[in-house]
C-alpha cells in the first residue's frame, strides 16, 4: 500500500484538480487500489476536485482537512472517513466505498452535501450532517441517493430546498434507527419543498427521534411501506411522539386525519400550522408555540385537544398563537415571560406572549410575569382557572363590548361580568377583589380588555420552556 498526502506548497484558495501531480507530496497522482489517501493539509483553504468524466480508484480515503468536490467518480476499495470541519461536496458525481464514517456534530459540521449517488457495500455511521441539495449551475440533478448495507444516524439527514434525498439499506432492518414502527436517534429534516424518503422496513408510527418540517411548501418526510411499494408521508402514519421524540414545524403545515399522542415535544415555530383529528398531550407531553415574527398565522388545532401536559406559548416575535378546538384535560396553557432583543440598529425590542383560544377550555390558564394576553373568542365555555394573573396581564373578549358590561364583582374565586340579564363567569386562583380588575376597550379587536391592576395575593411564576 502507498500512502498519499497533500503537498504543503499548494496555493491557498480555489479548486485544485485531483489529477495534478503537484497537489500530492509524493509527486504522483493516487489512482490505484493500493493507494491510501489522506487530505491532510490542515490550515489551508482550498477544494480538491474530481472533475466530470474523471474516475479515480483507490484503496482507502481519509478526509482530515479541506473538502473534496466530486463531479466525477471516486471508488474506494476500503473505508472512507471524514473528520469534523471537512467533507464531500457531490455535484452530479458518485462515491463508492466499503464503509463511510462521518465524524463531527450536526450543528457545526456537514460531512456530505450535494446531489448524486453514494453506494456503500458495508456500514454508514453518521455523527455529522448529510444534506441533499444543489448549488446553482453545478449540476442538473436534484436528488441524492444513499444506499448501504447498514445505516446508523446519530446526526442529521436533510433534504434541502426542492431536493429529494433517498436513504436505503440493502438488507432488511439495515436502517439501525428503525425497528418495529419506531424511528429512534438523530434528526431528519425536509426543507422548503424537499423530500426525505427513508426506505425503512415498514411505516413510522412512533417518533423517538427529531423530525423537522422546515419552510413553506410540500416538505415531506416519508417512510416505506413494503406491502404497497410506496413511500408514505409521516402525516399519514405517525400516531405517537415518544418521550425522547420531537416533531417540529418551522413555518410548515402538518395535517393528519390521525389522533396524535405526544409524550415528548410538538414544536411550532413561525408561520406554522398543525391540524389533527385529535391531539393528546400526556402528563409529560408539551406543545411549544413560538411565533417568530408578529402577524404570522400560527395555529394549533384538532377536533379535540386533550392536554394533560403543557401548551407553552412563548413571547419570541410577539405574534399571536391560535389554539383552535375544544381543550380538555388536567394540563395547563402557559404564557411565557416577555422577551427582550436588540435589533441590528441597536434598538431594544420587547415582545410579549399572546394566545387566542377559539373554543371551550378546561385547562388552567397561566401567566408568567405581568405581560401576557389570553384572547377568548368564546368566553362562556372557558372553565379553566386563570393562574398568576397580576398587574399588566390581560384577558381580551373580542366579542364583548365595554358598553355592554353593566356590572363587575368578584367572589369565591370567580370574576362575574354582568351584561344586562346575562352573566359571564371567569375563575381565578388567588386572593383578589373587584378592584384588582380594570375594564377597557381593546384597541386591536374593539372588544373588552380585562387588565390586572395589582399584585395582591399573587406571586408571579417564571415557567421553564
Amino acid at each position: 500500500m502507498t500512502v498519499f498526502t497533500l503537498s504543503s506548497t499548494t496555493s491557498d484558495g480555489g479548486f485544485v484538480d485531483w489529477t495534478r501531480p503537484s497537489l500530492w507530496a509524493q509527486g504522483s497522482v493516487p489512482d490505484d487500489s493500493g493507494a491510501q489517501v489522506y487530505l491532510d493539509d490542515v490550515g489551508q483553504n482550498y477544494l480538491v476536485e474530481i472533475a466530470q468524466a474523471e474516475t479515480i480508484s483507490i484503496g482507502s480515503f481519509a478526509l482530515q482537512s479541506n473538502h473534496l468536490v466530486l463531479e466525477g467518480t471516486l471508488v474506494s476499495a476500503g473505508s472512507v472517513t471524514v473528520a469534523p470541519s471537512s467533507g464531500f461536496q457531490i455535484y452530479g458525481g458518485s462515491l463508492s466505498a466499503q464503509s463511510l464514517i462521518l465524524n463531527g456534530t450536526p450543528a457545526a459540521d456537514v460531512g456530505l452535501v450535494g446531489v448524486g449517488t453514494v453506494t456503500i457495500a458495508g456500514p454508514v455511521y453518521n455523527d455529522s450532517s448529510i444534506i441533499a441539495g444543489n448549488a446553482t449551475g453545478l449540476s442538473s440533478q436534484t436528488s441524492l441517493t444513499l444506499t448501504a448495507a447498514f445505516i446508523d444516524n446519530s446526526g442529521l439527514l436533510e433534504a434541502s430546498v426542492g431536493a429529494v434525498f433517498t436513504v436505503a439499506a440493502t438488507v432488511p432492518w439495515g436502517i439501525a434507527n428503525y425497528a418495529y414502527g419506531t424511528l429512534t436517534g438523530g434528526t431528519y429534516e425536509a426543507f422548503s419543498g424537499g423530500t426525505l424518503n427513508l426506505k425503512t422496513n415498514g411505516l413510522i408510527y412512533n417518533d423517538a427521534a427529531s423530525l423537522v418540517l422546515d419552510g413553506a411548501g410540500t416538505d415531506t418526510i416519508a417512510s416505506f411501506d413494503p406491502s404497497s411499494g410506496h413511500y408514505v408521508p409521516i402525516e399519514s402514519s405517525l400516531t405517537l411522539v415518544m418521550k425522547t421524540g420531537t416533531l417540529e414545524l418551522d413555518a410548515a403545515s402538518y395535517t393528519t386525519g390521525n389522533t396524535l399522542a405526544v409524550q415528548g415535544l410538538l414544536k411550532l415555530v413561525g408561520e406554522a400550522s398543525f391540524s389533527a383529528a385529535n391531539l393528546y398531550l400526556t402528563s409529560n407531553g408539551e406543545a411549544l408555540l413560538s411565533d417568530a415574527f408578529p402577524g404570522e398565522a400560527m395555529t394549533l388545532s384538532a377536533g379535540k385537544i386533550i392536554n394533560n401536559g403543557k401548551i407553552f406559548v412563548d413571547a419570541v416575535g410577539g405574534g399571536t398563537a391560535t389554539i383552535a378546538g375544544t381543550v380538555s384535560g388536567t394540563g395547563a396553557i402557559v404564557l411565557g415571560p416577555e422577551v427582550t432583543t436588540i435589533d441590528k440598529t441597536g434598538h431594544t425590542i420587547i415582545t410579549t406572549a399572546t394566545a387566542d383560544l377559539t373554543g371551550a377550555v378546561a385547562n388552567s390558564l397561566s401567566y408568567s410575569d405581568g405581560t401576557g394576553t389570553f384572547v377568548l373568542e368564546s368566553p362562556a365555555p372557558v372553565t379553566g382557572s386563570f393562574q398568576h394573573f397580576t398587574s399588566g396581564d390581560r384577558i381580551v373578549l373580542p366579542h364583548v363590548a365595554l358598553s355592554s358590561v353593566t356590572g363587575l364583582s368578584f367572589s369565591g374565586g370567580v370574576l362575574t361580568l354582568q351584561e344586562g340579564s346575562a352573566a359571564l363567569h371567569l375563575a381565578f386562583t388567588g386572593s383578589y377583589s373587584a378592584q384588582d380588575f380594570a375594564l377597557s376597550t381593546d384597541s386591536a379587536s374593539g372588544g373588552l380588555a380585562i387588565t390586572g391592576t395589582s399584585l395582591i395575593g399573587v406571586v408571579p411564576v417564571i415557567h421553564a420552556v
